[in-house]
């Protein structure tokens, strides 16, 4: 596992841009869409790449920041992402009538930086084959409040289901009753549950904490 990620998220990217961080090693996994009827916040343009150790992090962070500040069109924001876990989920068959452990009652966006909150701590990603999992357990996620996006694999569409929260101990809490959840009740194919922790952010082009996808505002948990 590669503990550190940085993402370029980004509504408006200039196609030079783009190419600087293709050139970088950045990689391309721009969603592909959502399920319909539920809340989504997948951006526009999303790129990825997972230095091998801190020491590169920080140079190749200091290197995407370097050439996003050379083209004031662009439009989104730079984030560096440390790698709690990232953990493979056992498949097993479906089991109906295992409750969800939780309700993401509200959410809510950042307060802003007065109240510490431009920025999410922490956010997982609980993702898996989106057509050979159970939509059962799909429905059940996304009623729960989780938010999902569609992102082109090699040889599948997974389905990323998210939540994100202000402060990583909500995060920390909801991470296992996810895994509890999947656990039990199985459907899950080609699946991994992740969290990321937001250690850098830099805003480009007028973008502001307002923009960002929501977080966790009232969960209520059941068991």
């Amino acid at each position: 596992m590669h503990p550190y990620h940085i993402h370029v998220d980004g509504t408006v990217v200039p196609q030079e841009l783009y190419r600087d961080f293709l050139a970088m090693g950045f990689r391309e996994n721009n969603f592909i869409g959502h399920p319909p009827v539920y809340a989504h916040f997948d951006p526009l343009v999303h790129m990825t790449i997972k230095p091998a150790d801190h020491a590169a992090f920080l140079r190749v962070w200091d290197r995407a920041e370097e050439l996003a500040e050379r083209y004031p069109d662009f439009t989104g924001y730079l984030e560096g992402e440390f790698i709690a876990f990232d953990d493979s989920l056992t498949e097993k068959s479906y089991v109906p009538g295992v409750p969800v452990p939780f309700y993401i009652m509200k959410r809510r966006r950042l307060r802003g930086l007065q109240c510490r909150e431009d920025f999410r701590e922490g956010e997982i990603h609980l993702t898996l084959d989106k057509d050979a999992s159970d939509p059962r357990l799909i429905e059940s996620l996304l009623q729960a409040g989780l938010y999902g996006a569609y992102m082109q694999k090699r040889d599948h569409i997974a389905l990323v289901l998210t939540i994100q929260g202000a402060r990583r101990k909500e995060i920390i809490r909801i991470a296992e009753a996810v895994r509890h959840y999947v656990e039990r009740v199985g459907g899950a194919v080609r699946a991994s549950l992740k969290e990321e922790v937001a250690i850098k952010h830099r805003f480009f082009g007028g973008i502001t904490h307002e923009q960002l996808p929501e977080v966790i505002d009232e969960i209520e948990y059941f068991e």
